[in-house]
């Protein structure tokens, strides 16, 4: 395969396209809703915008591009997949502040009716307060890492179109667990000091490498399926599980090193516009958000 071909092979699933133009869509509408209150410029900027879109960008990437493409021909491009569903799309989306935004987007009788039962339903806020809980985002994340490079659980990624998306969403999902730890894109209470959430972050990147060690210096296939798999670009199985790792390794921890360290420099600068959640910024969102309650 040329580079050629290889840079254009991309496919669109219409569930991925759908999804994502949904997104647009009510992000949009919700932006509007902003502007028309005043709102825009203040509760939500045009940072948060870049910020949803590039991770909006991402998401497509990682779910159309060769990346999905031709993952079942190198390993190599099935973790960088991985990883960007896990360490990059996350933390852009949340930095976009969607739930605000997304929520205005939604038909007020829809967004009234999603408020109102999340409101009044006991188990489901405490479902939502437990899954945004620091030890539990970090477990599913961390324990989710580990339990689907099994290698029958990873095989079977491969072999369904099923377990493959299962995969994905769950990679997304705990990655947006994650990272709304470390982002916390609606107002309120922290629910972890800034100086744990240092530890938290780098306390990540140690699975990730650990995982990542083992497919770089492994001497053997983990994976038979890609050994049965005519060799892209003639790179030898092994070869590619070894540069699969350390993509895994390296380009993946230093996205958590980068965040403690913007975590770092917000502790130690805390009257810088670093802090996500200051005063005047959480007065307009409440604002906002009771306002949409009642609507």
């Amino acid at each position: 395969m040329s580079v050629t071909s290889f840079l254009l092979d991309w496919s669109f699933p219409p569930n991925v396209v759908v999804g994502l133009v949904l997104m647009v869509a009510l992000y949009t509408r919700g932006l509007r809703d902003l502007a028309r209150r005043g709102r825009f410029g203040r509760v939500v900027k045009r940072r948060h915008v870049a910020y949803f879109t590039l991770g909006l960008l991402a998401v497509l990437v990682a779910l159309t591009s060769p990346l999905d493409t031709l993952d079942e021909r190198l390993f190599t491009l099935h973790m960088a997949q991985h990883m960007v569903l896990l360490m990059v799309a996350p933390p852009l989306l949340l930095l976009g502040k969607p739930v605000q935004v997304l929520l205005l987007g939604v038909p007020r009788w829809l967004a009234r009716a999603m408020a109102r039962t999340h409101h009044r339903t006991l188990w489901l806020r405490g479902l939502t307060r437990r899954l945004t809980a620091p030890l539990v985002a970090w477990l599913l994340y961390n324990a989710g890492l580990l339990l689907w490079h099994l290698p029958a659980l990873y095989d079977a990624t491969l072999r369904s179109d099923g377990v493959h998306l299962l995969e994905h969403l769950y990679f997304l999902g705990t990655g947006l667990l994650f990272w709304w730890v470390i982002v916390e894109p609606m107002p309120g209470p922290s629910r972890l000091h800034p100086g744990l959430r240092l530890i938290y972050v780098w306390a990540a990147a140690i699975p990730n490498a650990l995982l990542g060690m083992i497919f770089a210096t492994k001497d053997t296939v983990v994976y038979p399926f890609y050994a049965w798999q005519q060799p892209l670009w003639g790179i030898a199985p092994i070869d590619d599980q070894h540069l699969a790792g350390l993509v895994m390794a390296l380009p993946g921890d230093l996205i958590e090193f980068i965040a403690g360290a913007v975590l770092f420099f917000a502790l130690m600068t805390p009257d810088t516009d670093l802090i996500l959640n200051d005063a005047e910024n959480i007065a307009h969102q409440v604002s906002d958000f009771s306002a949409f309650i009642r609507r």
